[in-house]
C-alpha cells in the first residue's frame, strides 16, 4: 500500500516538474492609477436613450428585465426598470444628491436598498464626487459591510455588494 502511494506521488512529481512554466513570456507591468476626471461615466446616457438587459439578485429574490436610462437635465437621469413581461419594477430620477422614487415594487421599497441603488447609479453616471480614483476594469468603494465592487467585462457591467447580498448585471442592447 505504501509502495503504491510512493509510486503515485513520484509519478505526479515527475509529470508536473517537466511541464513548461505557465507564466513564461508574460511581462509584469507597473500598475497605473487613472483619475475619474480622465474617464467618461460607465454609462453615458447624455446623447440618447440607453437600453440594458438588467438582472438584480437581492437576498433570495431575482428580477430581470429591461433598464431604460435617459438624461433629463444637467446631472439628472431618469431610470426605468421593467420586467420582460411589462411590469414596471422601479422608476427613479437620480441626481448627485438625491433619488426621487416615482414607482417601486414592494420587495425593493426598503430605505437602505434604495440608498444602495442611488449610490450605484451615481457611480454609473459619474455623479459620485467622493470617488477619487477608479480603474478601467474594476472599481471598489466602501469599507467593511458597505463594500461594493463594479467590474467591466467588455460592455457588461456587474455590481457586487457584500451586504446585503446584492448583485446587479447590466448588458447593453444595441
Amino acid at each position: 500500500m505504501n509502495y503504491l502511494l510512493f509510486l503515485n506521488i513520484s509519478l505526479l512529481l515527475c509529470i508536473t516538474s517537466c511541464s513548461p512554466s505557465i507564466t513564461k513570456g508574460l511581462r509584469k507591468e507597473e500598475q497605473r492609477t487613472v483619475y475619474r476626471e480622465q474617464l467618461p461615466p460607465l454609462v453615458d446616457a447624455s446623447s440618447r436613450l440607453r437600453k440594458y438587459n438588467m438582472t438584480i439578485d437581492v437576498m433570495k429574490r431575482h428580477f430581470s428585465g429591461l433598464l431604460l436610462i435617459k438624461q433629463t437635465g444637467n446631472n439628472t437621469y431618469r431610470t426605468l426598470f421593467s420586467a420582460h413581461f411589462g411590469l414596471s419594477v422601479f422608476d427613479f430620477e437620480v441626481t448627485a444628491d438625491s433619488i426621487h422614487v416615482y414607482h417601486c415594487i414592494e420587495p425593493l421599497q426598503k430605505k437602505k436598498l434604495l440608498s444602495l441603488l442611488h449610490k450605484d447609479f451615481s457611480v454609473l453616471f459619474g455623479l459620485d464626487r467622493k470617488l477619487n480614483t477608479r480603474q478601467i476594469e474594476s472599481i471598489q468603494t466602501g469599507k467593511g459591510l458597505g463594500k461594493r465592487r463594479f467590474t467591466m467585462e467588455g460592455d457588461t457591467i456587474s455590481i457586487y455588494h457584500t451586504f446585503p447580498k446584492l448583485k446587479i448585471r447590466l448588458e447593453p442592447l444595441l
